[in-house]
C-alpha cells in the first residue's frame, strides 16, 4: 500500500513539475488573433493626433491616416520638412493599391521624420501608376521618394508585393539623401531593375545612411516588362553613391537578368558607387542565394555583399561576412564578397570572411582577393565572432551565426571610437620632457531619432543609370505572421490527468480501508 501511495506521489509531483516546463518550451512571442481590419482604400481627413513636432508627433493609427501623408505630399506638394509622425498600431493595407509617399509624377518628396514605433505594416500592394507611360517613373514602395533630412525608423513590412517601373524596395524606392534606420523587409516580392529590399537607389544628398536594418525579402526584375540596360539588385539597396551602410543583413534571395549591358545582384548591394561619393559598408552580412544571370549583359556579377564594387566612384567594406550561395552563369563573375571590380585600386577593405571558397581570377572577377574563407561551423557562436574580428554589437548561439542588436549598436561604436582614439595618440619627445598628445577626439555615432536636424534642402539631384552627375534637379520623369501554440490545451490536459492520478490514489486508500 506504501509503495502504491508513494508511486502516486512521485506521479503527482512530476505532472506539477511538468507544467510549467512545458509552458515554457511551447510559448512563442503571441501574433495577433486576427491581422488589423483591410483597408478599403478610403483616406482620413486627419490625424489620429499631435501637433507634428518632436515632442508631439502626429499620429498614425489606421492605414486611412497612413494614407493622408501620401495624398498630402502627392497632390498637395507638402514635403513635411520639419514635421514628424509616430506610427501607433499595426495597419493592413489589404484591400487597395498603395500609392507610394512621394514619387516625381508630382515632383515632391518627403522630407519629414516617420517613426513606425516598431509595429508592422503588412499586405502591401504598391505597383506603377501606368507601367505603359515611360514619362512617369514611379518610385515604389512605402516611401517613393525621400530627401535631406528625412528620417524613416523602426518600420516592419510584412506580406504584399512592391513592383516598380524602375526603383523598388519595401521601405524607400529611392532616396536623395536622409537616413533609414532599424527597418525590416519581410514581404513576398520586390521587382524593379534597379531595386533593393530596404532601398532601391540611393545618391547624392547631404548623405545617404541605411542602418540597422534586415532584409528577408526576395527581389527580382519585373517577369512582364522589356530588357533594361542596366539592372541592379541587392538586398539592402540595388545602387547607391555617398552612402553609408551600416550594420545590416540580408536572408532574401537576389536574382538579376535581363539586362542588356549590366546584369549585377549583391546582397548588401547591386552596384556600388552608382554615382559620385564613396560608399562605405561596414558590419554587414549576408545568407541569401544570389544569383546574376549573363543573357546579353557584358557586365555581370553575383556577389554576398556586392554584385559590383567601384563602378563610378570609391568603395570602402569592412567587417563583413557571408555564407550564402553566390552564383552567376559568367565565369569568374561570383564571390563571397564581390562578383567583380573594376579596379582593385578603387577598392579599400579590410577584416573580411565567406564560406564561398571559389578565389578571385588575375582579371579581378570573383570575390577581393584579400578575404578569408572559413568554414561555417567557423564562423557559428561566440568563437565566430572573435575569429572574424567582430565588435560588441554582434551576438550568436553556439549553433548560430552572429547578429547584431540594433540597441547595442551605439556603444559598440562609441567602443571602436575610443579604441581608435587611443591608437591614434601622438608622443611627443623633447630633451626635457616626453609629452603624450592625444589624437583628436570623434563623437561617438547617435540613432538618428538623436540627431535628426531640421534644416531646409533646395535641391534634389536626379537618379542616372550609373553614371556620375554633378547637375542637382528634381527628379526626372522618364513577420509573415508566426504561428503560436495555445498553452492552455497543454495545461488542461495536465491538470486533468493530476487529478485523475490523485482520484487513483485515493480509491485505492478506501479500497484498502475498507479490506482492513
Amino acid at each position: 500500500m506504501k509503495k502504491i501511495i508513494s508511486m502516486c506521489i512521485v506521479f503527482v509531483m512530476l505532472f506539477a513539475l511538468a507544467i510549467p516546463a512545458a509552458a515554457d518550451t511551447l510559448l512563442i512571442a503571441p501574433a495577433p488573433s486576427s491581422l488589423p481590419a483591410k483597408w478599403d482604400g478610403t483616406v482620413a481627413t486627419a490625424f489620429g493626433g499631435g501637433t507634428g513636432t518632436e515632442a508631439d508627433p502626429y499620429l498614425i493609427t489606421n492605414a486611412q491616416e497612413l494614407a493622408l501623408i501620401a495624398k498630402n505630399v502627392n497632390e498637395t506638394t507638402t514635403d513635411y520638412l520639419g514635421v514628424y509622425f509616430k506610427q501607433t498600431a499595426d495597419i493592413n493595407l489589404e484591400g487597395a493599391a498603395w500609392e507610394a509617399i512621394g514619387h516625381s509624377k508630382s515632383g515632391i518628396s518627403f522630407k519629414g521624420v516617420y517613426d513606425g514605433g516598431n509595429y508592422t505594416i503588412y499586405n502591401i500592394l504598391n505597383t506603377p501608376i501606368d507601367p505603359a507611360d515611360v514619362s512617369t517613373k514611379i518610385y515604389n514602395g512605402l516611401f517613393g521618394w525621400i530627401a535631406d533630412p528625412a528620417v524613416i525608423q523602426n518600420v516592419k513590412m510584412v506580406g504584399g508585393s512592391v513592383t516598380g517601373t524602375k526603383y523598388a524596395a519595401a521601405i524607400v524606392g529611392f532616396m536623395n539623401g536622409g537616413t533609414v534606420y532599424n527597418c525590416v523587409s519581410d514581404i513576398d516580392g520586390i521587382y524593379g531593375f534597379q531595386s533593393g529590399g530596404v532601398v532601391g537607389r540611393a545618391e547624392k544628398g547631404e548623405k545617404n545612411v541605411i542602418k540597422g536594418c534586415i532584409n528577408h525579402s526576395p527581389v527580382a526584375v519585373p517577369a512582364d516588362m522589356a530588357p533594361q540596360t542596366s539592372v541592379f539588385l541587392g538586398g539592402m539597396v540595388g545602387a547607391a553613391g555617398n552612402t553609408e551602410i551600416l550594420y545590416c543583413a540580408n536572408y532574401g534571395d537576389i536574382t538579376s537578368n535581363n539586362g542588356t549591358s549590366y546584369s549585377v545582384a549583391g546582397g548588401i548591394i547591386g552596384i556600388q558607387g552608382a554615382s559620385s561619393g564613396t560608399v562605405l559598408i561596414d558590419n554587414c552580412m549576408d545568407m541569401g542565394n544570389i544569383t546574376a544571370v549573363q543573357g546579353a549583359a557584358k557586365n555581370v556579377g553575383a556577389g554576398g555583399i556586392a554584385g559590383k564594387a567601384a563602378h563610378v566612384s570609391f568603395s570602402e567594406i569592412y567587417n563583413c561576412f557571408t555564407a550564402g550561395k553566390y552564383t552567376s552563369d559568367k565565369e569568374n563573375s561570383a564571390g563571397g564578397i564581390a562578383g567583380y571590380v573594376d579596379g582593385a585600386k578603387f577598392v579599400t577593405a579590410d577584416n573580411l570572411y565567406t564560406s564561398f571558397e571559389k578565389i578571385s581570377g588575375a582579371d579581378e572577377m570573383g570575390q577581393l582577393a584579400n578575404t578569408k574563407i572559413l568554414k561555417l561551423e567557423e564562423m557559428k557562436g561566440a568563437a565566430g565572432i572573435e575569429k572574424m574580428g567582430l565588435n560588441s554589437a554582434w551576438s550568436a548561439e553556439a549553433d548560430m551565426l552572429p547578429m547584431f542588436d540594433v540597441a547595442k549598436i551605439e556603444a559598440a561604436e562609441k567602443e571602436a571610437t575610443e579604441v581608435t582614439t587611443t591608437a591614434e595618440t601622438t608622443t611627443v619627445t623633447t630633451p626635457e620632457m616626453t609629452t603624450t598628445v592625444p589624437a583628436t577626439e570623434t563623437t561617438a555615432a547617435t540613432t538618428p531619432a538623436e540627431t535628426t536636424t531640421v534644416a531646409e534642402v533646395t535641391t534634389t539631384a536626379s537618379p542616372t543609370e550609373g553614371e556620375s552627375s554633378e547637375t542637382e534637379q528634381t527628379p526626372d520623369t522618364d513577420d509573415a505572421v508566426v504561428e503560436t501554440r495555445d498553452n492552455t490545451v497543454l495545461i488542461v490536459i495536465l491538470s486533468v490527468a493530476i487529478v485523475a492520478v490523485i482520484g487513483a490514489m485515493v480509491g485505492v486508500m478506501v479500497v484498502s480501508k475498507k479490506k482492513a
